[in-house]
């Protein structure tokens, strides 16, 4: 995965984890820092700096690029290089819808990605 989502709290860094799409970690930044004002941060907090993956990480974003939507389940697994650009452009259009269904605002950045909390591994 290209894209790494990252939150900055107290001088620490909170790592939301890898993505195959900017979008698709912009998304996660913008999830947890809604959780943060509505006073779920704590939670947020502790369930990434325990290593374990929350409701942005990796693995729920794999099974959503190869979900389909159409409730058929997630399909068979394809490795990340196997993916074509298609795919990756339907995944981060996804992650855009997904953010104006959830009224959540990705936060733009003049960085290499665009996007606010988005870095390149």
């Amino acid at each position: 995965c290209p894209f790494r989502a990252l939150l900055m709290r107290n001088g620490r860094q909170i790592y939301l984890g890898s993505f195959m799409t900017a979008e698709a970690a912009a998304l996660a930044y913008a999830r947890a820092r809604a959780a943060e004002g509505s006073g779920c941060e704590e939670g947020v907090a502790a369930r990434h700096e325990e290593g374990g993956k929350g409701e942005e990480g990796e693995e729920q974003e794999e099974d959503v690029e190869e979900g389909g939507g159409d409730g058929r389940g997630p399909g068979p697994p394809q490795p990340p290089a196997e993916r074509s650009p298609v795919a990756k452009n339907c995944a981060a259009a996804d992650a855009l819808q997904q953010a104006r269904a959830e009224g959540l605002q990705l936060e733009l950045s003049d960085n290499a990605t665009g996007f606010k909390g988005v870095y390149r591994i």
